[in-house]
């Protein structure tokens, strides 16, 4: 087996609560120019279909770009009872850097998978951390000169392995950026903060010109990492090629509101279930990421010895670990 269809294969079946019916519109109704340019953090979050290209979305103009975003502190709901960790607040989002280009549609992380440290915090330091992923670029009829860009990120930190699956907006026109607008709706389970909540919030920003001399080996590299990944399709799709029943109860005994994402992989193929959030599905499930917690001592051995098994031959998986 490929080393990345072993990799794909775990199921994350992690935590979640709350619940509230997914709301469809454009991202223009649900975060029109006007939400950017207030420089306040919204009332609540808005459903996530905010942070994707609905029907009727244009093609947008390529961008390339270092948003230089200030820390900024985050509505939480409920009330964090204990927000402060070791001196460090969990309800600021962290200042920091994230560059950014596009290939096509999509906007690309040039900090994608990585847990990106605060370099520019205030009097208090963010508990946080972030991961930015692949998201998408494109352009709504009234929005001006300006442009919609929209990308997965999650909050992480150094010491535990807590995520929370969020989305981050911003508009762009040439030479310009608005803040972020970001929201925090999914989690797994808490740890040291010990409560499940949603956060989200405005993050002013200001943009500086990318490094253009990279952009080009950066874009093969992206190209090249999307195009080694697994195949995936929609659990829909799984569904229609088995008896009927045969999949009903996976996931279990981990009841649904208590799950984050399950996937699994067949021939070779991805198919992954919707991740339920309190504001609709999330809307790049592909683009999650979680700490494995105790999850690592059942998944990384038989995934090392399969990595062996790969390189030098399946005589391997009948050695003794003492051999």
């Amino acid at each position: 087996m490929r080393w990345r269809a072993l990799c794909a294969s775990a199921v994350y079946l992690m935590c979640c609560t709350l619940g509230a019916a997914p709301v469809r519109a454009g991202s223009a109704r649900l975060l029109p120019v006007q939400a950017f340019d207030s420089s306040r953090s919204p009332g609540a979050p808005v459903a996530n279909a905010a942070f994707l290209p609905g029907e009727g979305a244009l093609p947008a103009p390529a961008f390339a770009g270092v948003l230089m975003l200030r820390p900024a502190r985050m509505q939480c709901q409920p009330a964090l009872l204990q927000p402060l960790i070791d001196g460090r607040d969990t309800r600021i989002f962290p200042g920091l850097q994230l560059e950014f280009f596009t290939i096509g549609d999509l906007l690309v992380p040039v900090q994608r998978g990585e847990m990106v440290r605060e370099t520019g915090g205030g009097s208090t330091p963010s508990y946080w951390r972030v991961i930015p992923q692949f998201g998408k670029v494109w352009r709504e009829k009234g929005d001006g000169d300006w442009s919609r860009a929209a990308f997965p990120i999650m909050l992480v930190n150094d010491t535990e392995n807590h995520a929370h699956q969020g989305l981050a907006t911003f508009l762009y026109k040439p030479g310009h950026v608005t803040g972020l607008l970001v929201q925090f709706v999914q989690q797994s389970s808490p740890y040291l903060i010990k409560q499940y909540f949603v956060a989200w919030g405005f993050v002013p920003a200001e943009y500086a010109q990318a490094d253009t001399s990279r952009l080009a080996a950066r874009r093969t590299q992206a190209q090249a990492e999307l195009s080694d990944r697994l195949p995936a399709k929609h659990w829909n799709e799984l569904v229609k090629t088995v008896p009927p029943g045969a999949l009903d109860g996976f996931g279990g005994p981990v009841h649904p509101k208590w799950r984050v994402a399950a996937a699994l992989v067949k021939d070779g193929v991805l198919y992954y279930q919707d991740a339920s959030t309190p504001y609709g599905p999330y809307p790049y499930p592909l683009e999650m990421r979680f700490g494995v917690r105790s999850v690592t001592k059942s998944v990384f051995a038989p995934l090392a010895l399969l990595r062996l098994a790969e390189v030098y031959g399946p005589w391997v998986l009948g050695l003794k670990v003492g051999d």
